[in-house]
């Protein structure tokens, strides 16, 4: 699977800028596949037509959390999950925050699996003894 995101969050988002990379990286990874088990984050600049496409790692940092509050078409509140990325390393070559800042697209390789399986066997030693 290929995610594909524009970094622009308005209703009046311009998508003409982004046509290049998604046709090529969409042709692509159709007749070449990927790895298996990795999927793409592809990050798009907003407001311009990128200088290219880097395939990096995705910057470590953190989100703060953020409510804005809405109301809906029959004026019922709800509420949408805001907020912004706190970039730890900006500036490390090898981040997807260093080379959008720059005005290039973004691919990131990653899997939906998250377990540390390294850590399973020594942490099922360690927790052993913990009664249920």
């Amino acid at each position: 699977a290929v995610g594909f995101s524009l970094l622009d969050h308005s209703l009046s988002a311009d998508f003409s800028g982004c046509r290049g990379v998604v046709t090529s990286v969409t042709r692509t990874v159709l007749e070449a596949g990927l790895p298996e088990g990795v999927c793409l984050n592809v990050n798009i600049p907003a407001k311009c037509k990128p200088k290219g496409l880097k395939t990096v790692c995705g910057a470590r940092g953190y989100w703060s959390e953020e409510f804005k509050k809405y109301l809906d078409p029959q004026g019922r509140p709800f509420y949408w999950l805001t907020g912004s990325f706190h970039n730890l390393e900006p500036d490390n070559p090898e981040t997807d925050e260093y080379w959008l800042k720059r005005g290039w697209a973004t691919a990131v390789p990653v899997r939906i699996d998250l377990t540390a399986k390294e850590c399973v066997a020594p942490l099922k030693a360690l927790l052993r003894d913990i009664d249920q």
